[in-house]
């Protein structure tokens, strides 16, 4: 992936993935190197996140050297709908035995 960046300021690119049960869940991609996760918080939109200046300078500082993957929650920010609102559970990972 080349580096993403217009006059200085990184550039996020948005996509989609399928995930089980026949969702999509959307998932921003922004410059390149090895690869960072950000874990959102309980509610997330990539789309305006990326538009308040104080967390964009956030995630552009993170990016920096960096593949930074953010994701929407699903059923929230910018994937497609769900059929219905996921348990609030359903988002933790299972325990180990």
């Amino acid at each position: 992936m080349a580096l993403l960046f217009t006059g200085g300021v990184a550039v996020q690119r948005l996509l989609m993935a399928p995930v089980e049960g026949g969702g999509r869940v959307a998932y921003a991609v922004t410059c390149s190197g090895p690869c960072l996760l950000v874990v959102p918080g309980w509610l997330s939109h990539l789309e305006l996140g990326w538009a308040i200046p104080a967390e964009r300078m956030f995630h552009e500082a993170l990016s920096s050297g960096r593949t930074l993957v953010r994701y929407d929650r699903p059923g929230c920010g910018s994937p497609t709908p769900t059929r219905a609102p996921a348990p609030w559970h359903s988002s933790w990972p299972p325990l180990p035995p």
